[in-house]
């Protein structure tokens, strides 16, 4: 082979590694955007599985609550009826001393 066979063949694989090479950059810039969305996205998960997290405990505080109140409701109605029967004892206990 002759030099300037050598010089073009040369010149042709420089260009083809600089190709090869500008896809790799390109490649490995878009890797890293990918990661750093991905890191994104990953926080964001985190932060909404707090937020369920969050949203379950209120939940289960507002049930809490609810079942609480319902009992107090039924101890005031049991109170009510013995209060009202009590009364009525005492009126005709007083109806029949007059």
């Amino acid at each position: 082979m002759t030099n300037a066979e050598n010089t073009k063949i040369f010149d042709s694989l420089e260009k083809r590694v600089e190709r090869v090479l500008d896809r790799f950059r390109a490649a490995a810039e878009e890797n890293a955007k990918l990661k750093a969305r991905l890191a994104d996205r990953d926080s964001e998960i985190e932060r909404i599985k707090q937020e369920v997290a969050t949203a379950r405990k209120s939940v289960k505080r507002e049930e809490d609550l609810a079942a609480e109140l319902a009992r107090h409701e039924a101890e005031n109605e049991k109170v009510r009826e013995r209060l009202t029967k009590l009364i009525e004892t005492l009126e005709t206990i007083d109806n029949t001393k007059g």
